[in-house]
């Protein structure tokens, strides 16, 4: 879906630059279009295969709505629609205000939309099964494109990995290194992310 967007708009090469969910989706786009994808910036996120063979009860604890969001329907969809905005707030991990008061009241808004907790969960819930099977037959094919990985160092669950190391199973071309911030790397460094993602780009024009 995104190539085609893309596409449509007139690009049919591209330079990925994602966090979170968005860098998931951006790793599946760097293997299924290799013609397509130039360049593949992932922030704060471990490839999803690696992180399921590796659960441990630091992650079980601390990511636990990976588990409650893969629940068959309606069990997340229930838990989101009756306390949206607490999810929201949860989300930020105690940082709550490196979004102004606008940015997090359109988060509200679209996660009350009908269809939208659903949509999320369908999410998680192809993370767990049939991404993951994309993955496995995957293996043996490392990424082609350069990847850059940028992570907060104030994110528990990077402490002691060896973050461009695993990257390094994925892809063939990888740097990165860990920024002076939390999970919500975009929010919380911007200027950093420019700097990064710029002389990145450059690196590869």
């Amino acid at each position: 879906d995104q190539v085609d967007v893309m596409k449509h708009f007139g690009f049919e090469k591209l330079h990925v630059v994602a966090h979170d969910r968005g860098a998931r989706v951006g790793h599946r786009m760097a293997a299924d279009h290799r013609d397509k994808v130039l360049t593949l910036t992932a922030m704060d996120i471990l490839p999803t295969l690696y992180l399921y063979e590796n659960v441990d009860k630091k992650f079980a604890e601390a990511y636990w709505w990976w588990f409650l969001y893969t629940a068959p329907y309606p069990i997340p969809e229930t838990y989101i629609n009756n306390t949206t905005e607490f999810t929201l707030n949860m989300g930020f991990f105690g940082v709550r205000d490196v979004v102004e008061q606008k940015a997090f009241d359109h988060f509200l808004r679209t996660l009350r939309r009908k269809g939208s907790a659903h949509g999320q969960c369908e999410d998680y819930r192809a993370a767990a099964t049939i991404d993951l099977e994309h993955d496995r037959a995957d293996l043996d094919k490392k990424l082609s494109c350069p990847v850059l990985v940028l992570w907060g160092d104030k994110n528990p669950l990077n402490k002691d990995k060896d973050i461009v190391g695993i990257w390094k199973e994925r892809a063939k071309n990888v740097k990165g290194h860990g920024l002076p911030c939390g999970h919500w790397v975009p929010e919380e460094v911007p200027e950093l992310v420019i700097k990064d993602v710029t002389a990145f780009l450059k690196e590869h024009a």
